[in-house]
């Protein structure tokens, strides 16, 4: 989606719906219960991402800023580190008042450490949402002695370096900097300056709610990607096979969940609904591979809006139970009820 496209009258919904699912299914470590306040307001994606980065970057730096050992060159009038004798006897073999010094100084200025300044910095412009900015002027202040770069200058050098020790808990925002800085270079590259490109993986998004409303529902362990098996029986490769959700019920059925973000129509004849061949053979091969049990069922996730067509249920060509399972994607207080019984 592109921000500077969808900030009309709906946008206020779309963003709150959004922000709930990414919540509910832990897609986004950034987002918390408390950005409920935010979505309240008619905000815009970009104040959206602004108080989600402000937020979160904030409370990191409050806890102490990371710093890096980062290697440093330059002619000296006296020595520091190490004399590099290559560069000395080359360029300032000449030069008795000039070292060529080379040594290791504890920094904040690191790449990453560029990368969060930048996307604060490219923020900060961006935002309407007074107490956002208030956030990221309080990130920028504490990361003032972090140099300033370009987007696509930050991307590039992070890319290059190691991660720094100590600045795990930094992860999750850098890396949703990163993803800002990579959607001002997208649109920079097409020659608009003045929009922003926000790219989110529906279909990983769903798979991750569908899994989340089905520990809900059942009340059980999911395992998200499950491996079952390789479709080749050769010593390496052979095709792996991962199954989107796997579980028990309390019943003992194993049950092995494929979601599918696409539109179906799940009034309509089988016919009709809108399956193609590799959705369900894709399925039917899972059941076919996963482990014994009592009862085995095959259930294809689709998403839905407003009321929810009824689950529909037939037997695959192998034998198996086959379940066809709206998700209502409406905000609910109890994730479970976005599923119907099965």
């Amino acid at each position: 989606m592109k921000t500077g496209h969808v900030d009309n009258g709906t946008a206020p919904v779309v963003m709150r719906q959004l922000l709930w699912m990414m919540h509910v299914s832990g897609h986004l470590d950034l987002v918390e219960a408390g950005t409920a306040a935010l979505a309240e307001q008619p905000a815009r994606f970009l104040d959206l991402f602004a108080w989600l980065l402000g937020a979160n970057l904030n409370r990191e730096l409050s806890l102490g800023l990371a710093h890096n050992y980062i290697a440093r060159a330059d002619d000296l009038r006296s020595v520091r580190g190490r004399i590099d004798f290559s560069r000395q006897l080359t360029r300032n073999w000449d030069r008795l008042d000039r070292l060529a010094c080379r040594w290791d100084e504890f920094s904040p200025d690191t790449p990453f450490n560029r990368v969060l300044k930048t996307a604060c910095r490219f923020l900060i412009t961006q935002t309407q949402h007074a107490e956002a900015g208030r956030l990221l002027e309080d990130c920028l202040a504490m990361l003032d002695e972090v140099g300033d770069v370009s987007a696509a200058t930050a991307i590039a050098e992070s890319r290059t370096t190691p991660w720094p020790r100590g600045a795990e808990r930094f992860r999750p925002v850098f890396e949703f900097a990163r993803r800002l800085l990579c959607g001002i270079g997208q649109d920079t590259l097409a020659g608009d300056t003045q929009t922003f490109a926000w790219l989110i993986d529906m279909n990983v998004l769903f798979e991750e709610f569908v899994a989340a409303s089905v520990a809900a529902r059942f009340r059980v362990s999911v395992r998200k990607q499950h491996f079952l098996g390789t479709l080749l029986q050769l010593p390496s490769g052979g095709i792996r096979q991962y199954a989107d959700t796997l579980w028990h019920d309390t019943q003992g059925t194993l049950w092995i969940g494929d979601a599918k973000y696409k539109r179906l129509d799940g009034n309509a004849p089988w016919s009709e609904i809108g399956l193609s061949p590799d959705d369900v053979r894709q399925l039917t091969t899972y059941g076919g591979m996963a482990p014994m049990a009592p009862r085995r069922c095959l259930a294809l996730f689709y998403p839905c809006l407003g009321d929810a067509p009824p689950v529909r249920s037939t037997t695959t060509w192998n034998q198996i139970e086959f379940f066809l399972v709206p998700v209502r994607l409406q905000e609910t207080a109890d994730l479970a009820e976005v599923l119907p019984p099965l």
